[in-house]
């Protein structure tokens, strides 16, 4: 028996959404023992992820306050941030030095005052450009500072990404030069003579320039009006969030 056109309906809503959206329904699972469901993260009936990570975010949740479990929640159901600006070394040199000085020794409590902070910065950068104005054809001032004050409310709105100067890790690369390099004999194996690639050494120096990005992330209700704000807006909000936490 064909089943119903209400039951393809509902089947064909099923694939998109967990399929083709790659949207989880969220159910209430126990973790760790908790005493009710209320000590539960929500999560998918489907994990997009690891069921080991997942549970370790669930760990975590408990031990959150109320706007950080709504981010690993988001996290574990992929409700996930977007990026919406991001800094270089070649669009704005200063801005990226003083980033990554600071990300070197920045603590975790450090880094959370800095997206704390930029959102503020973000409010007066917003007013300065003045309530009325047009960010889009679709957005005002207003509309912007309007949903970050209700998306700050409820839960992160804005994370910085800010790698590690990741190139002081990397080993010096050598080699046998081409002259030695088919020696066998045992004494001449013991004074072989090795070189340094310059190639490596400069793709070294260079890694953390060209591979680290600075990224500034928002809540996925914040994601179409805040990408209608000019790429040097946010530079200047996070200028003066470093100033203020210290770099």
């Amino acid at each position: 028996m064909a089943p119903s056109a209400e039951t393809r309906d509902s089947l064909r809503k099923d694939f998109v959404d967990l399929v083709l959206s790659n949207r989880f329904p969220p159910a209430q699972a126990q973790l760790f023992g908790g005493e009710s469901e209320g000590d539960s993260m929500k999560m998918p009936t489907w994990p997009g992820i690891n069921s080991a990570d997942l549970r370790m975010l669930g760990w975590i949740w408990q031990g959150c306050d109320a706007k950080c479990r709504i981010l690993i929640q988001d996290l574990a159901v992929r409700e996930l941030y977007k990026r919406v600006a991001v800094v270089s070394q070649d669009g704005n040199e200063d801005l990226w030095q003083r980033a990554v000085k600071f990300a070197v020794d920045a603590t975790p409590d450090k880094r959370l005052q800095l997206d704390k902070e930029i959102v503020i910065q973000l409010y007066q950068v917003l007013d300065e450009i003045g309530p009325a104005a047009k960010l889009s054809t679709t957005y005002t001032v207003t509309d912007a500072v309007n949903k970050l004050g209700e998306a700050d409310n409820l839960y992160v709105p804005v994370l910085v990404d800010i790698p590690r100067d990741r190139g002081r890790s990397m080993k010096e690369l050598r080699f046998f030069e081409e002259n030695d390099r088919w020696k066998h004999s045992t004494d001449d194996y013991e004074n072989i003579a090795t070189g340094r690639s310059r190639m490596w050494n400069r793709m070294t120096d260079t890694f953390t320039a060209a591979a680290g990005k600075i990224r500034i992330f928002a809540h996925s209700s914040l994601v179409s009006v805040l990408r209608a704000v000019e790429q040097n807006r946010f530079e200047a909000a996070l200028n003066n969030a470093l100033s203020i936490i210290g770099d």
